[in-house]
């Protein structure tokens, strides 16, 4: 069964910025980027459930290797990325920005 990847409005910035950062670093490290994390994606798509537990009813994944978590929440079809976090950040900042998005 094909399952979505949506995007609320803070994940599609985050991803889109680091593409940006990415492409504009070098042309193939943002095609990496880009296959790495459509790749985690559709299996964290697959099986929602498998991914790290945050809080409320949002799970995250690790975009590896990529130092970037990946935040997202299930949907009916798939999941939607909520947010996008560099793992050096501290918890509670993409917490935050969970609690509020």
């Amino acid at each position: 069964m094909n399952k979505t990847i949506g995007f609320h409005s803070v994940g599609n910035s985050d991803y889109m910025a680091l593409m940006e950062k990415y492409h504009s670093a070098r042309q193939v490290l943002g095609d990496q980027f880009k296959n790495v994390f459509k790749a985690n994606s559709l299996h964290y798509a697959e099986w929602p459930d498998t991914g790290i537990k945050a809080i409320k009813h949002y799970r995250y994944f690790r975009n590896r290797p990529f130092p970037y978590k990946v935040s997202y929440q299930k949907s009916e079809t798939g999941i939607v990325i909520m947010t996008i976090c560099h793992d050096k950040r501290h918890p509670r900042v993409w917490k935050k920005m969970l609690e509020y998005p």
